[in-house]
């Protein structure tokens, strides 16, 4: 399995013209499955702050 740079991803991902995550999947050839996953898991790890 390649590594990734997620970071430069979802910088790219913002930053560009995609319409959705799997328009975004297709054009960097990544399995949609394991971007919506990563995308997921990446909110809930962070700390809320009260």
């Amino acid at each position: 399995m390649p590594c990734y740079d997620w970071e430069s991803l979802k910088r790219e991902f913002v930053l560009g013209s995609y319409r959705t995550l799997r328009e975004f999947a297709e054009d960097k050839n990544i399995s949609y499955g394991l971007l919506r996953n990563k995308a997921m898991i990446r909110p809930s790890k962070q700390k809320m702050v009260k």
